[in-house]
């Protein structure tokens, strides 16, 4: 484990965020748990708990990723967390809320690490130079909550890379500095309100200011990439988004719209 990281008890992490976050209603943080996102998930079909709350773990044993995908934990490199929020009930379109929680998730680690070449994989993950630095998970409960879910990859990524047979960057490799404790505090914090200063914002969004960021860090756009759902398999020029958020994809023939499935792209 990262000494910085393992010297933070989960007592001073939860006390130095509280510092920060004072609008969140609970912050926790245990050495382990099944899945962040689940215990988050779990809390919020309780009418009576107080959100936005924000829960962290050194190690995840069930950690959950997008499509049902098993997030593979490293515990010894890995920044794993969590946050519930509520959302408003006039919010009636919510297919373009992943791609918001994208955007500020990219903007918040350029301004972190100064780097702006810092971007999004349609839909969920992070990429810096053409390897894949976090993957983020958002679940939509029906009572208008959202859980917000991400794993930063800190430190080891070369170990991690053998792994799972992926090329992965490290947030150390970024910065290309030792890692502080208050490292850990500050990506916490940021992401953290990045996320609800994005919901709170919601409505006030323009979808062509949305497109516009979105195609700034679109690592995707003008890239040959694989589709792969269920039993089919859709190969093409990945061409942004659309007013949805769905990923736009053109072949010799058509223009295909995606809206899930596993996208792999050869850099």
């Amino acid at each position: 484990m990262i000494d910085s990281y393992k010297n933070l008890t989960v007592n001073s992490i939860v006390e130095q965020l509280k510092e920060y976050l004072k609008s969140f209603k609970k912050i926790s943080w245990k050495e382990s748990t099944g899945s962040t996102n689940s215990d988050l998930i779990s809390l919020t079909r309780d009418n009576n708990s107080k959100l936005p709350c924000l829960l962290g773990a050194r190690h995840q044993y069930n950690g959950r990723g997008r499509n049902g995908k098993i997030w593979i934990d490293d515990c010894e490199s890995t920044l794993m967390f969590s946050c519930a929020f509520n959302l408003s009930k006039s919010t009636k379109d919510l297919s373009i809320l992943p791609i918001i929680i994208g955007i500020a998730t990219c903007e918040s680690l350029q301004k972190l690490s100064n780097k702006k070449d810092i971007g999004l994989k349609w839909p969920n993950d992070i990429y810096w130079k053409n390897k894949k630095l976090s993957g983020i998970l958002i679940e939509i409960i029906k009572n208008n909550h959202i859980v917000i879910g991400i794993g930063i990859n800190i430190d080891n990524n070369d170990k991690l890379s053998e792994r799972i047979d992926q090329d992965i960057t490290s947030w150390k490799q970024i910065v290309d500095s030792p890692i502080s404790s208050n490292d850990f505090i500050n990506i916490i914090k940021s992401l953290a309100l990045s996320w609800l200063r994005s919901l709170i914002l919601l409505e006030k969004y323009e979808l062509s200011s949305i497109i516009r960021k979105f195609h700034k860090i679109d690592v995707l756009y003008g890239r040959t990439v694989t589709i792969e759902s269920h039993d089919s398999k859709l190969n093409g020029i990945a061409y942004g988004i659309n007013s949805k958020g769905h990923l736009v994809v053109k072949t010799l023939n058509d223009t295909h719209v995606v809206h899930l499935g596993n996208v792999s792209v050869k850099f």
